[in-house]
């Protein structure tokens, strides 16, 4: 679920910056799909395709590929006004979300 191995060339062997990180992740991602979810109920498609883009950005440095993944098909639902898949991508981040939340505890 998670490959650390982008996250540790960053930081090296500074095992407590690597959990500040991981941290500042978690909340800044949690509060990232809070205002996501808002502007998919409100059918905003400019916002949903920017906050994918930004949630992708932070899994891709902590190497959270499979919940990048699924904010880039969200991110590319939402540049091109197809929302028709938001619901489900949504739901898919926030099972993804958990999983990667997991991991890091489990660290």
């Amino acid at each position: 679920m998670l490959n650390l191995d982008g996250l540790k060339d960053i930081v090296g062997d500074d095992q407590a910056l690597m959990k500040d990180m991981l941290k500042q992740f978690v909340e800044t991602t949690q509060a990232d799909m809070t205002h996501l979810q808002d502007a998919i109920a409100a059918g905003r498609t400019r916002d949903v395709a920017n906050l994918a883009h930004r949630i992708k950005g932070s899994c891709f440095v902590i190497g959270a590929t499979e919940l990048a993944d699924i904010a880039a098909s969200l991110e590319a639902d939402g540049r091109k006004d197809h929302s028709e898949m938001f619901s489900t991508l949504a739901e898919q981040m926030t099972a993804a979300f958990q999983k990667v939340v997991d991991n890091i505890c489990a660290l």
